[in-house]
């Protein structure tokens, strides 16, 4: 399967968030996207990974993302490993056939608001943007109704053979986020990082699994709230879940700790061992 023995010549890691954000601003929280990309940039430098944080601007929203992301990923090659970490607002539009009994197509987009201004990011022009890149991609979403980010049609066209892009999302398609510094899925992810870092490397597949394992451990400790009939709460109350088409071909990417040279190693029915 390919992406399962792959080391990579170089690991970089993009921390996006919009210019300005509400979430940043909410006093009673105190804990935002910039300060979870702080910690974020912290988890991923001992494994060796060159970081880089962007800023999203309110204004040429589409043509700058795209202009820095292709910067960056247009020099790399096929032993490259570029990682995305998204933190902010997500919005979803639904399209019904005339009769509203189906949904016809899903849009999904980055989003932001800060004093009456309100930015988009075309998700489906960025994925087209990361597909075309001539390394291996690993891309995670801290957003409302994550799933939804595959839900397009055409993912993957833009894709060399071989090329493996995987996207694990915080939330499910009717989930949202939870943002603070004790309940965000960036200190899940932090918290995971930290103890896969001692076995040298890890999987998507495998870090999926610690993820949703670290999750359940502390489920049962706090409830949930129910908004309008959308799950709201800790990330503990949500499933971290990884996009079929990574799943159903067995796409996989490896991070390795450069710092410890140690050669990455596959089991394709490793046990689940919560933290």
């Amino acid at each position: 399967m390919p992406g399962f023995e792959r080391q990579y010549n170089r690991q970089v890691l993009v921390v996006l968030m919009f210019q300005d954000d509400d979430l940043n601003h909410k006093v009673e929280v105190n804990y935002g996207p910039l300060q979870e990309a702080e910690i974020i940039a912290e988890a991923f430098r001992p494994w060796g990974f060159e970081v880089h944080q962007y800023h999203i601007p309110f204004h040429h929203t589409n043509a700058s993302v795209q202009s820095f992301l292709w910067e960056l990923t247009s020099s790399t090659i096929q032993n490259d490993l570029f990682v995305v970490y998204y933190v902010g607002h997500a919005s979803h539009i639904a399209y019904p056939n005339s009769n509203n009994s189906v949904i016809r197509q899903q849009e999904f987009n980055l989003t932001a608001s800060f004093r009456g201004t309100y930015a988009v990011l075309d998700w489906q022009a960025i994925h087209a943007t990361l597909e075309r890149a001539p390394c291996d991609v690993l891309v995670f979403l801290n957003c409302c109704r994550g799933a939804l980010s595959w839900s397009f049609s055409g993912c993957g066209q833009h894709m060399r053979p071989g090329k493996t892009m995987t996207t694990i999302a915080a939330t499910g398609s009717h989930e949202l986020a939870h943002m603070s510094r004790d309940y965000s899925f960036g200190s899940l992810l932090v918290y995971v990082l930290a103890r896969e870092r001692w076995g040298g490397c890890t999987s998507s597949t495998v870090l999926l699994e610690r993820l949703i394992d670290a999750a359940n451990k502390f489920r049962p400790l706090v409830r949930s709230v129910d908004n309008a009939g959308v799950p709201y709460g800790p990330y503990w109350a949500m499933r971290p879940l990884m996009d079929p088409l990574s799943v159903s071909l067995g796409r996989n990417v490896f991070i390795r700790d450069r710092s410890r040279w140690i050669l990455p190693i596959f089991w394709p029915h490793l046990p689940s061992i919560r933290p």
